[in-house]
């Protein structure tokens, strides 16, 4: 019985002894700045007073919301300062602060107002947005209008279709924006095409986004025909949409446009089908590159070098004669992604022209197109003394891929043009270049200094590895030194950085500790487990938000215990913030899948919930949160 009981004290000791340990390898250090900013809204400076205001809210801390009602319901309060109280509460989300939001909305402050109806939309608050729809002014309704679309309420819809003839482009603006989430309903197409030709460039410009984003071809021809009014910048959104839809009609609509008498709707036309980079154009194309207008010709140069068909070779080179400078300089620059071999000698030619960045664009496309005709122009460039664009000339050299210039580059770095030729040596990824670069790391200016720190990182050659970290332990080298030895430490992924670029994680400087944070993420190593969770008690967001994103890839229980008691709502908000980006992204640009990855990844691992991409289900989660 004794012995029995001796071992049942022996393991309850054990147990004890291992719950101690686990707290304390996975407790986060807790930066509470809450205490500091409640002291801080006592000072007479406005400003100061007012920062805090909006650090409170920041914070997402429910200890902020009765302090911050206090001062959005103090009449006597400065506006700016209830209007920041106003847009924190916002933030924190605390139903306590329903009531008192409401009655803002009658705030004679239009900003308060504003600030209102946005905060509003975070409950999902549809009476007061509704009644916030009569307000005077046309920047509250139109916020009002915009926070409805948090809400599921049937009765957002027609209000969306009633917003699209307000008088104020802002409050139709946001009711074209809103008619995304109703993209199922076949009468939206035909609404958003009507704004098309909307008086407002940005209400056309969202009109486009949104069309490409239903992906309906009933929208192409008029899209195609919005080219023709729209002279601003709104093209750019149309150009995109007609890509996103994909519409194999698009380029008979656009090829005629070419021949329009108006001169903004052949550029516009013309800057349309680089989007498309369909080779039927090229020939109209080719055409064009005689019209009139020296900036249609500077377009089409740019659209024929999108497209990338050698038959453009020959205007092109035409081109470089042209008696407009941007004409030039654009033919110049687009057959670098040619690749003929025709344009090689009129670009020798052309080394003569008079305009200096016509002559800095022909440096560097000759040099691109690693011809051998090319290296000995651009080396007499090199040799003359009077030269006025030598760093062209050395980016031109680089770019050629001639190992002759590696030599020529190792000589550059004892004269005037060291980081030009650090960063010449690092794109030709010669080894020969690595002894000569490590002896000039040490004697050089600060910024030659950087530049050769990353032209090592390019080089990727491990005889860096132990004179970078020496740099970056030396505390008398420049902070912009030590933040690019960070940054190429974590790229060279030498496991020997680790505990440098953990110590690194004290720097003084912020931007060092930032690069060594970055790197320390690429490190799948047990050893950042306890300084990344470190991190999550930092007091700025940036850190705390790349050490939890790191540590919920990490496949470690100390890791994982760690997440799963992190209590800090401003971090978890902005996570959520960016996977409800990274989604809309992913499903209309097919991109950021790997960052979206990591977050909802670092998500699941916090919470122990797996709502996917149901970004409603995360803020309701959210919410809940102490």
């Amino acid at each position: 019985m004794r012995k029995k009981l001796l071992i049942i004290t022996a393991v309850a000791i054990c147990l004890i002894l291992a719950t101690i340990v686990v707290q304390r390898l996975t407790t986060i250090p807790h930066f509470d700045p809450i205490p500091g900013l409640l002291d801080t809204l006592k000072t007479s400076n406005d400003n100061i007073r007012n920062w805090a205001i909006l650090a409170l809210g920041d914070t997402c801390d429910r200890r902020a919301v009765t302090p911050l009602i206090a001062i959005m319901l103090d009449k006597d309060a400065k506006a700016m300062d209830r209007q920041a109280a106003t847009q924190g509460l916002g933030k924190i989300g605390d139903d306590r602060a329903l009531a008192p939001l409401i009655s803002m909305t009658k705030d004679p402050e239009g900003s308060v107002r504003i600030a209102a109806v946005s905060a509003l939309g975070e409950f999902a608050a549809v009476e007061p947005l509704i009644a916030a729809l009569n307000d005077p002014g046309f920047m509250v309704r139109s916020c009002a209008l915009h926070s409805l679309t948090h809400s599921d309420d049937p009765r957002v819809y027609p209000l969306l279709v009633a917003g699209l003839d307000d008088s104020s482009g802002n409050m139709r603006q946001s009711a074209v924006e809103g008619l995304e989430k109703y993209q199922a309903n076949p009468a939206v197409v035909p609404l958003l095409i009507d704004r098309l030709e909307d008086e407002d460039s940005g209400v056309r410009s969202s009109a486009a986004q949104i069309l490409a984003i239903i992906g309906n071809r009933r929208a192409t021809k008029p899209l195609v025909n919005a080219l023709r009014t729209s002279a601003d910048n709104v093209n750019t959104e149309i150009a995109v949409a007609l890509v996103k839809l994909n519409d194999p009609a698009t380029i008979d609509l656009l090829l005629p446009m070419l021949q329009d008498k108006a001169v903004y709707t052949r550029c516009a036309a013309a800057a349309a089908l680089a989007t498309l980079r369909d080779k039927r154009a090229v020939e109209p194309l080719m055409k064009l590159m005689k019209d009139a207008n020296a900036g249609v010709r500077s377009t089409t140069a740019w659209t024929l070098g999108n497209i990338g068909d050698q038959r453009a070779t020959p205007p092109l080179i035409a081109a470089l004669k042209d008696p407009n400078a941007s004409v030039r300089g654009s033919a110049a620059s687009i057959l670098e992604y040619l690749h003929d071999p025709r344009a090689v000698a009129p670009l020798i030619a052309a080394l003569k022209d008079k305009d200096t960045d016509v002559r800095a664009k022909v440096i560097y496309t000759l040099g691109a197109s690693k011809d051998l005709r090319a290296f000995a122009p651009l080396l007499a460039l090199y040799n003359n003394p009077t030269e006025t664009r030598l760093p062209w000339v050395i980016e031109g050299l680089a770019a050629s891929g001639d190992s002759r210039a590696v030599e020529l580059f190792i000589t550059e770095l004892q004269e005037n043009n060291q980081g030009h030729a650090a960063g010449a040596l690092g794109k030709m990824k010669d080894l020969r270049a690595v002894d000569p670069l490590l002896k000039a790391l040490t004697n050089s200016t600060v910024i030659a200094r950087e530049n050769i720190v990353y032209a090592l990182g390019e080089l990727g050659d491990v005889r860096a590895i132990m004179p970078l970290i020496a740099a970056l332990e030396d505390k008398s080298s420049a902070k912009d030194v030590r933040r690019a030895v960070a940054e190429v430490l974590g790229d060279m992924g030498d496991m020997r950085a680790i505990k440098p670029l953990i110590t690194a994680l004290k720097d003084q400087e912020p931007w060092v500790r930032k690069a060594a944070l970055k790197s320390l993420t690429k490190f799948r190593d047990a050893r950042t487990i306890s300084p990344l969770i470190e991190i999550l008690g930092d007091s700025e967001m940036t850190f705390r938000l790349a050490a939890a994103r790191s540590l919920g890839m990490q496949n470690n229980w100390r890791a994982k215990i760690a997440l799963r008691h992190i209590k800090d709502r401003a971090m978890l908000r902005r996570l959520i913030s960016d996977h409800e980006a990274n989604v809309s992204m992913t499903n209309n640009m097919q991109e950021d899948a790997q960052d979206r990855a990591i977050t909802a990844r670092t998500l699941v691992a916090i919470s122990g919930q797996n709502y996917g991409d149901d970004i409603k289900k995360w803020r309701a989660w959210w919410r809940i949160q102490p």
